[in-house]
C-alpha cells in the first residue's frame, strides 16, 4: 500500500520565508489538479544552510532541479550550491533600463 503524501501547503524550513507546495492547483482541466509533492515555489535559498538544505529540501522534499528566476545581478550577489540539486537559470528580472529612466 502506498503512503500517503502529506499535504502541506507552506514548508518550515530555516533560511525560507516561503517555501509552499503548489499541489492541489486547479489545472485547465477542470477535473485535475498539480500534484503534492511535485513543483514547490520559494524565496531566496541562498539563506538556507547547507545542512538543512541537504536534510529538508534533497532528502525529505526530494527537490532535485531548482528553476531559478532571478536575473544574472541577484544570481551574481546571492550564489549557492547544493549537492544533489541542480539549478537551471530562466531570469525574469525586474531591471529597467536607464533610458526609461530619464
Amino acid at each position: 500500500m502506498a503512503s500517503a503524501i502529506k499535504r502541506v501547503r507552506h514548508v518550515e524550513v530555516a533560511g525560507l520565508m516561503n517555501l509552499r507546495d503548489l499541489g492541489g492547483c486547479d489545472t485547465n482541466n477542470s477535473a485535475k489538479t498539480t500534484k503534492w509533492g511535485v513543483v514547490y515555489c520559494s524565496d531566496q535559498l541562498c539563506r538556507v544552510p547547507a545542512d538543512v538544505a541537504q536534510e529538508i529540501l534533497v532528502d525529505q522534499l526530494r527537490i532535485r532541479h531548482v528553476c531559478d528566476l532571478r536575473d544574472e545581478g541577484e544570481v551574481s550577489a546571492n550564489r549557492y550550491s547544493f549537492v544533489g540539486m541542480r539549478r537551471t537559470s530562466f531570469p525574469i528580472g525586474m531591471s529597467i533600463p536607464d533610458r526609461f529612466l530619464k
